[in-house]
């Protein structure tokens, strides 16, 4: 406990605080880019120092998150969490976690409650942008199985409400039916504390002429002037061949040299396309939105759409490459809420959703502030089709920026007088004062660097591509002050399981092909390491057993086992 708020930023210290301190379900409404998932690992490692038998399931959107979520966990906290649990497997003991859809919630529901009550399992449920679940549909009664058999629910979501105005499972409502969440961080905060960065706003207007098939006169709108039917209009205007995407396209490549002519020799742009509701149209959308990307840029584009394989690996390629052409990531739903690429600075929408609360989860994919520009200019720009209601949008959140920037100027003004000699600081009179209600100010300083962790990461960097500066010396600083291991030398561990799991069915599938008078199959191999392993019999995965008890260890062992086979049979 003496470390559980070493190296964390001043909001998640108070977050933290707040939840140690209460009981019960917990909403934490943090705006995106804030840092929700280092806060919630460093809740799951505080369990796990104060708990017998602690286990944390954490439930996300997509599988993608899902694998950021592992990842990200054991590189801020240590922790190691599965990302491949299945409906009837044992209590995989040798993890801290899990990492789970929602989509998967209904069929591992009985599982979950099975470890709770066979294997005394003191069970936190961390459900991760939780406005996916509405009480009443499939998502939201998982969550709520899910949720019932645990000690403690923490509900975490940068927008906490639904399109449809559905109630959301382990959310409390004010008398006026808004979420009250039992801790709120605010983008207006974040951007004063140096968490976040400001989002300029480029808006481009288009007018739209269109036929339909019924009618024999074409119709005409202005994207500025459209309050009706705007999805609709959108959608027409963002053609892939029309002025009006190659220009949205052009201008985010305008702002993405200005970044790099300023230094940021990482910046990159993700682009946002719509949604037909058909895959195969996505599919073909998505990918000539890549051709226009590569006609204007000279760049090849990454694109992840529903037909790509391994599109959790392929963003996470993205997030961590270095290379000065790879600086474009072309999308459907795939760069969503929560898929975090700090070095994305620059936006093109190019959908024709316009709900408030999609609109803040794309533009929060640009705000996360990083320690990498030392101290370059923290901005990034979105650049959008002008309609009024994204005008709106955007007037919203330039003045919750407009907030934050003038906390920071007050906050000046304050330092500079407390610095001032004291008979020439300014003097204020009170003349009266009145009650007005109330209201609740937070303010902290960010996570700050020191000299040598900073130097110490540049020096090792080379040796882990990886990991930006920042975050290695976010490691380094952790390591040197809360004694919290680094976990920077090993990958996850679900990580080392996956390569150790493919050498071991390498290893298997030599054996079977070379020696069919002893082995019939591959099976028949597994079947033999798993009577030496000791794993029990009736078991359809001897191998994943292994993993989900003993870890590293048991599959290094098996992999020995099978080597030793080889040889043996020559």
């Amino acid at each position: 406990m003496q470390n559980a708020f070493a190296g964390l930023r001043k909001w998640q210290e108070l977050a933290l605080e707040n939840w140690l301190a209460s009981d019960g379900p917990w909403l934490c409404c943090a705006t995106p880019g804030a840092g929700k998932t280092r806060f919630a690992s460093r809740v799951i490692r505080v369990r796990n120092d104060e708990h017998r038998k602690p286990f944390a399931i954490v439930v996300c959107p997509t599988d993608s998150l899902k694998d950021q979520w592992a990842h990200s966990a054991h590189r801020s906290d240590g922790l190691n969490l599965t990302t491949s649990i299945r409906s009837g497997e044992g209590f995989p003991s040798a993890y801290h976690g899990a990492c789970v859809t929602y989509a998967q919630l209904p069929t591992i529901a009985s599982t979950v409650q099975t470890w709770v009550r066979h294997h005394g399992v003191s069970l936190l449920t961390i459900l991760d942008e939780i406005h996916h679940c509405a009480e009443s549909a499939v998502w939201g009664d998982g969550a709520t199985r899910v949720g019932d058999c645990s000690d403690r629910v923490m509900a975490l979501s940068g927008t906490p409400f639904r399109s449809d105005g559905a109630p959301i499972p382990f959310v409390t409502y004010d008398g006026c039916g808004f979420a009250a969440p039992q801790y709120a961080y605010t983008y207006a905060q974040a951007i004063a504390e140096g968490v976040c960065r400001r989002v300029q706003f480029r808006l481009r207007d288009a007018v739209v002429r269109r036929k339909w098939s019924s009618e024999r006169d074409a119709e005409e709108c202005q994207w500025s002037s459209c309050t009706e039917d705007v999805g609709s209009w959108l959608q027409s205007g963002l053609v892939h061949d029309g002025d009006a995407v190659r220009e949205i396209v052009n201008d985010c490549w305008l702002e993405l040299q200005k970044m790099i002519e300023a230094g940021d020799q990482l910046a990159a742009c993700g682009i946002h396309c719509m949604s037909s509701g058909r895959n195969d149209l996505d599919d073909k959308y998505v990918n000539k939105i890549g051709k226009v990307v590569r006609q204007i840029t000279g760049m090849v584009p990454t694109i992840v759409h529903h037909g790509v394989q391994g599109a959790s690996a392929e963003i996470r390629r993205f997030r961590e490459s270095r290379s000065p052409s790879d600086r474009f990531l072309v999308s459907i739903r795939q760069f969503g809420e929560g898929v975090d690429i700090p070095r994305c600075r620059v936006g093109g929408y190019l959908s024709n959703v316009s709900s408030e609360m999609y609109l803040r989860q794309v533009v929060g994919r640009y705000v996360r502030n990083e320690d990498r520009l030392n101290g370059q200019p923290q901005y990034a720009v979105m650049v959008m089709p002008e309609v009024p209601v994204f005008r709106q949008f955007a007037a919203c959140v330039e003045e919750e920026a407009r907030v934050g920037l003038e906390m920071v100027e007050r906050s000046r003004r304050d330092n500079e007088r407390e610095a001032a000699p004291s008979d020439e600081r300014p003097t204020v009179q009170t003349v009266s004062v009145t009650g007005n209600g109330g209201s609740i100010v937070m303010s902290g300083d960010a996570f700050s660097l020191d000299d040598d962790s900073v130097r110490k990461a540049e020096s090792i960097s080379a040796d882990f591509p990886a990991y930006p500066v920042g975050d290695l010396a976010r490691i380094i600083s952790r390591s040197a002050s809360a004694g919290v291991a680094s976990a920077v030398a090993d990958p996850p561990m679900h990580v080392q399981c996956a390569e150790l799991r493919k050498k071991c069915n390498s290893i298997a599938f030599r054996i079977a092909k070379d020696n069919p008078d002893d082995f019939a199959n591959v099976g028949h191999v597994h079947g033999e390491v798993n009577k030496r392993q000791g794993v029990p019999y009736g078991v359809e995965n001897g191998q994943n057993w292994i993993e989900k008890r003993r870890g590293v260890d048991g599959l290094q062992q098996r992999l020995a086992i099978l080597r030793a086979m080889m040889e043996a049979l020559g």
